[in-house]
């Protein structure tokens, strides 16, 4: 398995995987103390390949009554058999915190570049938002996102 802290390529672009490593040896591995730098590494390749990023826009659904029961689905015309195998990506938050649009990066490139990449791909994808966890209850919608990818 190759090492991911080597500089590669993602579709033709290259990857700052010099930068990451210097933010790995400085900070660590928490993901709250790197996610700020991590940003500001990443950022500049996706606003280079925001045209291509975009090439698959999602189609943004309601699967719930919550405001926050809503599901991006990437899926590509040039694959779509109605049989291609799905991705879920839930994004890290700890159900009390997170977004399928981060403001951070602008237009919402973040989980639009998983979502193309995957879909130009043949595999449809999924990014929901799930209504967090309140204090008194867990946070629910997730599953029922997972039940939506059934029905579609």
């Amino acid at each position: 398995m190759a090492n991911l802290l080597n500089d590669y390529k993602y579709d033709g672009a290259q990857v700052p995987m010099a930068e990451v490593r210097v933010l790995h040896g400085a900070c660590g591995t928490q993901i709250l103390a790197i996610r700020s730098d991590t940003f500001k590494i990443f950022t500049p390749g996706l606003r280079e390949n925001a045209e291509r990023i975009r090439s698959i826009p999602p189609v943004t659904e309601t699967y719930g009554s919550h405001a926050r029961h809503k599901v991006d689905i990437y899926q590509s015309h040039a694959h779509n058999t109605g049989n291609e195998p799905i991705l879920i990506f839930l994004y890290a938050g700890g159900f009390n915190r997170g977004n399928r649009k981060l403001e951070v990066v602008p237009d919402g490139l973040v989980y639009n570049n998983l979502g193309t990449y995957f879909a130009s791909r043949g595999i449809t994808t999924l990014v929901p938002d799930y209504r967090r966890v309140d204090g008194k209850k867990v946070g629910d919608g997730a599953v029922s996102g997972l039940c939506f990818s059934s029905l579609h």
